[in-house]
């Protein structure tokens, strides 16, 4: 499989029917630029459809902000912690000016039951994004702490005094 095709697979885009079934189980909202839709840690209690303009999704990894998604119209996201229970892996913001379809867990069960297949495509989709989002993460901290690693041995290679455990400086050790 492609990586394009491995994309695909991850994040869909919904079709006009999909969405007409989606739609009377959520409420839309709209966001500024900028402004956090869930934020990683927090309970999330919502599975959302973006209607127009962009969500990124972003972990925190090492201190940075890592990139997970970049959903466009008709992509979603959200769902899985609100069924684990769990708290949010991730933070979701708008780019720009965002409207979304947000539906919360009771909002979820009705489309299970109105559009089973559709509902379980999601779930489906939603279950293969998170260990992505996990090996993602775990690459970004084994990155980070091998730059921290190779820095402090630069470091350490610029100073031989250091390097050696000699007190002072290059002269008290006969350099």
């Amino acid at each position: 499989m492609t990586s394009e095709e491995r994309r695909q697979q991850l994040f869909p885009k919904l079709s006009d029917d999909e969405l007409r079934c989606l739609m009377p189980h959520g409420t839309e909202q709209l966001l500024a630029p900028g402004e956090i839709l869930f934020q990683e840690g927090d309970a999330e209690d919502g599975f959302y459809v973006v209607l127009s303009g962009a969500l990124r999704v972003t972990r925190r990894v090492a201190g940075e902000d890592a990139l997970l998604a970049l959903h466009e119209a008709r992509q979603f996201t959200g769902a899985l912690s609100m069924f684990t229970h769990e708290t949010s892996i991730a933070t979701g913001y708008a780019v720009g000016p965002t409207n979304v379809l947000r539906i919360n867990s009771e909002g979820f069960q009705s489309v299970m039951r109105a559009c089973p297949a559709i509902a379980s495509g999601i779930l489906s989709v939603m279950a293969m994004r998170r260990p992505e989002a996990d090996a993602l993460a775990r690459q970004r901290e084994k990155m980070a702490a091998l730059g921290k690693l190779s820095a402090g041995l630069a470091h350490e290679l610029n100073n031989p005094a250091a390097a050696a455990g000699f007190p002072g400086d290059a002269a008290a050790v006969g350099i």
